[in-house]
């Protein structure tokens, strides 16, 4: 599609309309359905849901055994590993499994190394709001890994699907306009955690999940203060720098100034400290990802 910009209501339709839209099998659905709830669900009734998905079972043994969760022992059973969580742990891991259909086959795609590059950066959100949380002292790991892989979404879908229009934004950006500005110039007034949210809605994610995509760059318009969109925006920002340098293919930088709206109060050394692990810590867990 050749074009300089779309407006919002032809951007959303062809978006939907594509045949490499991502879809949700309904067996993967149902089961995300009954986890809006988790503290309703019953054991064997989810259990048996999840066996009618492929491939979901032998992936959440595999995630929860991975050096990532640091289990003290090792799961073997679907139901054991429900009881070992707890149902809300479950409800995460089971959405983090969405990430294999928003991002189909990254890691074995040749030559798409911007978008390789930014699945480290999804990663690596997840990363550095996870320490953040530990040197806070709050906020549930899994939950933040969930957020960081998927706060995005709304980037991979109109760079995906539109690569022209992200030359567009990114020429823009280029000189000195700020991303989500760029963005709302080129997308017919959407950027992408107006699309991010919409795509959240369509795949009928927990509104939690969707008021993250939306919320991260503005945590303070959150429908109430929630701590967690902060810390994301924070390992968000974090983030964005090692994914700059990975497409400027220079390396990263403890010196980084990070100048940004630290609500948390996070000493600067602890940020710097963050960052300068972050590519090792990536590489690290993108181990878990081989299935994708």
């Amino acid at each position: 599609m050749g074009c300089d910009k779309l407006d919002r209501a032809t951007l959303l339709d062809t978006l939907e309309n594509s045949p490499n839209f991502p879809v949700v099998p309904k067996e993967l659905s149902d089961v995300i359905n009954i986890l809006q709830e988790p503290q309703d669900v019953e054991i064997e009734n989810l259990v048996n849901r999840i066996k009618l998905v492929e491939d979901l079972e032998p992936m959440i043994i595999n995630f929860i055994n991975s050096k990532f969760f640091k289990v003290n022992k090792k799961v073997t059973s679907l139901k054991e590993a429900i009881i070992y969580l707890g149902m809300n742990t479950m409800q995460v891991i089971i959405i983090t499994t969405i990430t294999s259909t928003l991002f189909p086959n990254y890691l074995n795609e040749i030559g798409n190394y911007r978008r390789e590059s930014y699945f480290r950066h999804s990663i690596g959100t997840a990363l550095a709001s996870i320490s953040i949380a530990e040197w806070l002292g709050e906020g549930d790991q899994y939950e933040l890994f969930a957020y960081g892989l998927l706060h995005d979404v709304g980037v991979v879908l109109y760079e995906s699907y539109f690569p022209e229009l992200k030359e567009k934004i990114d020429e823009i950006i280029k000189r000195g306009t700020h991303q989500i500005v760029a963005e709302r110039i080129i997308l017919g007034g959407l950027d992408h955690t107006d699309i991010g949210g919409w795509i959240c809605n369509k795949l009928n994610l927990p509104p939690n999940i969707t008021e993250v995509v939306i919320s991260h760059h503005w945590p303070f318009k959150a429908k109430k203060e929630n701590k967690m969109i902060q810390i994301i925006n924070l390992g968000d920002h974090i983030s964005t720098k090692y994914y700059e340098d990975l497409l400027r293919g220079s390396s990263f930088e403890r010196s980084t100034n990070f100048s940004t709206n630290n609500s948390l109060k996070v000493p600067k050394e602890v940020i710097e400290e963050i960052a300068y692990n972050l590519p090792n810590e990536v590489e690290k867990t993108l181990t878990l990802f081989t299935r994708f």
